[in-house]
């Protein structure tokens, strides 16, 4: 399986997984009071903290592919300016050339 395939949601999940493991496993070693307990504190929670934080920075290096819900929006706002320039085209020729726009929304075009 290609990284680039899984898309940046699966990776925010898994990275998200493993901070609150590592999390709920050092609050469970603070709570307990036996020799182990720090091993578990500094190695297993910290280790699991610490790949979360790597799957994170991953996901922002090999997640740059779009998903197709995300490509149909960007191509839906793409369809409306398309259509709204149509409906400005439409609209000036009904005018016959006057423009109904305020001077400074003109200028603000202008510019």
């Amino acid at each position: 399986m290609k990284l680039r395939a899984i898309g940046i949601q699966r990776f925010l999940q898994a990275a998200s997984g493993l901070i609150i493991l590592g999390l709920l496993v050092e609050i469970v070693t603070l709570l307990w009071f036996h020799p182990l307990s720090f091993v578990l504190f500094a190695f297993v929670g910290a280790i699991l903290i610490g790949l979360g934080i790597v799957v994170y920075l991953l996901s922002l290096v090999f997640a740059v592919a779009l998903p197709d819900g995300q490509k149909r929006a960007l191509s839906d706002f793409a369809e409306r300016d398309a259509e709204k320039e149509a409906d400005e085209e439409r609209i000036e020729i009904t005018t016959k050339g006057k423009s109904i726009v305020p001077s400074y929304q003109k200028t603000l075009r202008e510019l």
